[in-house]
């Protein structure tokens, strides 16, 4: 028998909006519509069909392809940093058609990164600074062939005022040397701005602070690197902007 709660819901909620289909929605495509064209090859096609409709401007998420490549680079003592890393990526796979990775300095993936169309580079504050680990192992960037690339940067720290900044800003610097192309977004992306990059302030001094606390902006912070990455290298990549932690 059949019952209300059984409607699907792309029905449901085009009934809501009183339009006919998806594909009347000035949303399309929204993330719940891309989730739930994803559950079998039926419903794929239907996805086609509405795209197809509207010119054929989201191709990229039509084939549920994940077609650019982007990396994030840390250098982790307490874990903390690895954390944050974990998030950004979490942000960027958000976005159709991104396929991200998080990598330890000790274990990158150079073949990933060198066809990475963006790479975010983070680590703790040390003495208001780059780690010396970092450090030494930025000095092989000509190897990952990050020229050309877009770069992005993230810092965690123990203190409020740890010294996150000045991490971020000698990141940038050196993917600058590198001739890689530097993303903030700042402003431009309204609320809530994050200058630079995103900072985190763990736990393990100031125990009123705790990482957790800066999930969103890490997260945010990476859906909007994926977002710029593919407005300057291609692909129609959609995904909606959360900053719940």
């Amino acid at each position: 028998e059949w019952k209300e709660e059984d409607v699907c819901m792309p029905v449901k909620c085009c009934g809501e909006k009183s339009i006919p289909f998806c594909g009347k929605c000035p949303d399309f495509p929204c993330r719940e519509m891309r989730e739930f064209y994803e559950e079998s090859e039926g419903h794929k096609k239907a996805y086609a069909l509405m795209d197809s409709l509207r010119g054929g401007k989201n191709d990229t998420m039509k084939r549920g392809e994940r077609n650019m490549k982007l990396a994030v680079i840390y250098h982790s003592q307490t874990g903390n940093t690895k954390q944050a890393a974990e998030w950004i990526a979490e942000g960027m796979n958000r976005i159709s058609g991104a396929e991200a990775k998080t990598f330890s300095i000790d274990d990158v993936d150079t073949a990933f990164v060198c066809e990475a169309k963006g790479v975010v580079i983070g680590c703790p504050s040390y003495m208001a600074s780059m780690t010396p680990e970092l450090r030494t192992w930025l000095m092989q960037g000509r190897k990952l062939k990050l020229a050309g690339k877009l770069g992005g940067a993230f810092a965690t720290e123990q203190y409020t005022h740890g010294g996150g900044e000045m991490v971020i800003q000698s990141i940038l610097t050196n993917e600058l040397v590198f001739g890689m192309l530097c993303y903030s977004g700042g402003v431009s992306q309204g609320k809530p701005v994050i200058h630079m990059g995103p900072i985190g302030v763990n736990g393990n001094i100031e125990p009123h602070n705790d990482l957790n606390h800066y999930k969103g902006v890490f997260v945010l912070f990476g859906e909007r690197f994926a977002r710029k990455a593919a407005e300057l290298f291609g692909g129609a990549l959609t995904g909606t902007e959360d900053v719940t932690t």
